[in-house]
């Protein structure tokens, strides 16, 4: 019996401490454990495809003492100025008696790939699993051709592949999840296990465990569940009504003054308190820096005002809403730091604590490579830095971290990817927000959407899951901040965590 571990898509970045290196050491343990005959990664185990995180794939698997083949994906050619090293790095065989990989990290089958199937497909060789990273519909016309000649004389039993972080099989075209815990599509992380006994191959889906959320022992699931808040956005009242009723810990207001000036809006926050409700967040209105000044103070004189009258634990303010270009001059900065502390020191006077959001890019910014300031790990760690150095020391200020920002946030989401901001920030965060980002055609990335599964299509929360789980994030306000109903994504999460 020939046994043979293929992994994708780990997208694992420079830095050494993030949640995708336990899922990588565990894959490779796993392979030791099940005395694996060969290791293929099929793609996209870097992030962006530095010689760095290149050189830390390559020397963990030559420590693993397990026999490994590698084919490129996408991500790594995403770095230009280390493609060549990243690639040469990572170049092993390609063809034995057992498997065959073919280069589709442009889309499509490189000129050597198209090649190596053509030979492969006249040749004697039998049985093969081939392995690649883009599918085969991704492929030019002649060479999807050449594949079913492969597949029809027997010389390639199935084609496997990454890519699109999901999981599907059939007879002979199977597509693998990866070892992404932030985009796994369906399910935890996983290693695909291929054996060849009498001639056919069969595959087994071993899961990491420690993303396997559902899986978790049942106090760490509800433990984790009783963090989990949500947002009054547009409805506080009946959501304020929803979280007394299902006693709900945490819950955020949005500041909205007509909302709040209802008769039911103060019985509806009592009677949520009376019923258990333990921290109060309001997200409050944003500073824009136009026309050589920080506007917006009148507005977030009120929002704090109220905050203080509604007996708020923290709050949500995003970060300087400007350009980074504008906000690299170093006085428009030190202005920028001596707005935020006028106007929030009755916060931290009354031991409220303040969380800075981070923000996100938009179409228009990555068209014109313009981007807002705030969309990066260290400026707003550094931001957070400069304001605690402006207050005094009790000042309780941190990092209010928005998971759907930090996911749709092209071109710095390859290299800061969830896990890695949860490994930079780590302590530094006091809340969050959670919500999925879709997708669709004719809108594009969409934030603010329902979660459906743990597993989601472009957010997974397993790497959520594991830095909790470890400690690398504490025990904070995670806030369901939503466009779509709440209520039903929250029950969603419940179900999707086997929880009662």
């Amino acid at each position: 019996m020939i046994q043979v571990a293929i992994a994708a898509d780990l997208h694992l970045a420079d830095r050494s401490n993030s949640v995708k290196e336990q899922v990588w050491q565990w894959a490779l343990a796993e392979c030791r454990r099940r005395n694996v005959g060969l290791f293929v990664g099929a793609g996209d185990l870097t992030g962006v495809g530095t010689a760095a995180s290149a050189q830390k794939i390559m020397t963990s698997l030559q420590s693993n003492n397990i026999p490994f083949m590698l084919t490129p994906g996408n991500a790594e050619l995403r770095t230009p100025a280390d493609k060549a090293a990243t690639l040469k790095l990572m170049q092993t065989e390609v063809l034995n008696d057992t498997v065959v990989l073919f280069d589709s990290s442009c889309g499509r089958l490189s000129d050597a790939a198209s090649q190596l199937l053509a030979e492969v497909a006249a040749g004697e060789k039998r049985n093969l699993l081939a392995v690649t990273h883009c599918p085969a519909e991704a492929w030019e016309p002649h060479d999807q051709e050449m594949l079913q000649r492969a597949m029809a004389c027997g010389a390639i039993a199935k084609l496997v592949y990454g890519h699109k972080h999901f999981d599907r099989q059939s007879e002979k075209f199977d597509a693998i999840r990866g070892l992404d815990p932030d985009k796994a599509i369906g399910g935890a992380p996983a290693l695909a296990i291929y054996r060849r006994e009498n001639g056919v191959w069969e595959r087994e889906d071993v899961i990491c465990p420690a993303a396997d959320m559902a899986a978790w022992q049942e106090d760490l699931r509800r433990e984790f569940f009783a963090g989990i808040g949500i947002c009054g956005m547009k409805t506080p009242v009946e959501y304020l009504n929803y979280a007394a009723a299902n006693k709900i810990a945490a819950f955020e207001l949005r500041y909205n003054p007509e909302l709040f000036d209802v008769p039911e809006f103060l019985p509806a926050l009592e009677a949520w308190r009376n019923a258990g409700g333990k921290y109060l967040s309001m997200h409050l209105t944003d500073l824009k820096f136009e026309n050589g000044q920080f506007t917006g103070g009148e507005k977030l004189d009120d929002a704090v005002a109220r905050a203080l009258r509604y007996h708020c634990n923290g709050v949500t303010m995003h970060v300087p809403r400007g350009f980074q270009d504008e906000l690299a001059d170093p006085e428009i900065y030190a202005l920028a730091v001596k707005t935020f502390v006028r106007h929030l020191k009755p916060l931290w006077e009354n031991g409220i604590q303040i969380g800075i959001e981070n923000l996100h890019t938009v179409q228009s910014e990555r068209e014109n490579k313009r981007y807002k300031f705030g969309c990066t790990v260290p400026e707003c760690l550094n931001f957070i830095s400069a304001l605690r150095a402006a207050a005094p020391a009790a000042a309780r200020i941190g990092l209010h971290m928005d998971i759907g920002h930090a996911r749709n946030n092209a071109p710095f989401c390859h290299q800061d990817m969830l896990s890695e901001w949860y490994a930079a920030a780590g302590s530094e965060i006091v809340a969050m927000h959670i919500h999925q980002v879709s997708r669709s055609p004719e809108n594009g990335l969409k934030n603010h959407t329902g979660f459906t599964s743990l597993y989601g299509a472009m957010i997974s929360l397993a790497g959520l899951g594991m830095a909790w789980k470890c400690g690398q994030i504490g025990r904070v306000p995670m806030f369901l901040e939503l466009r779509t109903p709440a209520p039903e994504c929250y029950e969603t999460l419940r179900r999707s965590l086997n929880l009662d």
